[in-house]
């Protein structure tokens, strides 16, 4: 167990700053019948020149955050999805990547990138309002909340490590080494999942905090690892234009569920479900 305050800034090749592709957030309708799924009526709810990316719901899935360009830098925007609007949360000198809503349901976590160099983890406030310092020291890239006090992320070095945070306990524990960027809560089990990338074939892979044991499910499909967990157990990833479904029982292969060239969209990166299951936020190269 190593405390925050000793932990000193590690340096990545590759900075949010210097790693931005012209992406744009489409929001689909999501239907799952059992071995059916249907991914249907895409709008496009940045249309935005630049960088659009790494969408998550609001807890009533009415609304979903996402990091957008502006002015040369980025800021988190809100998009109300019953009226069809977006309003901007923050306006700082840095730029925010990855905004989230925290367990206490009123503030926002979300990775800072300053100008001066410095990553760490910000809260601000989901009504507006001056952001908060969380976590000094440690260099995230992304995160997941596990509990009010608890939260996974992938901290930025030679080799990207998930490490499990206590805030209360101000603790940062190493769980394992060279993991991609995809974290998520699985749902109805106390497990989070990880991607791990020691091997040539990539793994999503499981991580149980009480017991401390992780396990591997499945390799991703080659070069993919932004996924999202569905209630039923099935994992979405995207693969180029390609949403791909796995599930032990309706499809232990990857199976392909739309393709998105067909309607001129590629480069699928992030995805994101609401909680209702109804909508899904997908991240395309433009």
């Amino acid at each position: 167990m190593t405390k925050l305050f000793r932990l000193l800034f590690l340096v990545a090749p590759c900075t949010m700053a210097y790693c931005q592709p012209n992406t744009e957030v489409y929001l689909f309708d999501l239907k799952v019948e059992d071995s059916l799924i249907f991914i249907t009526n895409p709008v496009n709810i940045s249309n935005n020149p630049g960088y659009d990316n790494q969408p998550s719901f609001l807890s009533d899935s009415r609304g979903i955050l996402f990091s957008s360009a502006r002015d040369g830098q980025t800021d988190i925007r809100k998009y109300d999805i019953v009226n069809n609007s977006s309003t901007w949360l923050t306006e700082t000198e840095g730029s925010e990547y990855s905004p989230t809503q925290m367990p206490d349901q009123q503030n926002i976590s979300s990775i800072v990138l300053e100008k001066d160099g410095r990553q760490l983890l910000w809260s601000y406030p989901l009504s507006g309002g001056n952001g908060t310092e969380l976590i000094p020291y440690l260099k995230i890239g992304y995160h997941v909340w596990f509990s009010t006090d608890h939260l996974f992320a992938y901290v930025l070095g030679p080799q990207s490590m998930l490490q499990s945070i206590d805030l209360n306990r101000k603790t940062a524990e190493i769980i394992t080494q060279n993991i991609g960027r995809s974290l998520h809560k699985i749902p109805g089990t106390g497990e989070i999942s990880y991607i791990d990338k020691s091997d040539t074939e990539w793994k999503i892979t499981t991580y149980n905090p009480s017991s401390g044991e992780s396990q591997g499910l499945v390799s991703t499909p080659d070069g993919s690892e932004d996924m999202i967990w569905l209630n039923d157990g099935s994992v979405l990833i995207g693969d180029n234009s390609k949403i791909m479904r796995w599930h032990t029982k309706w499809s232990p292969q990857w199976q392909m569920i739309r393709d998105l060239s067909e309607s001129g969209k590629s480069g699928i990166t992030r995805l994101a479900v609401s909680p209702d299951h109804k909508k899904l936020a997908v991240v395309v190269t433009e």
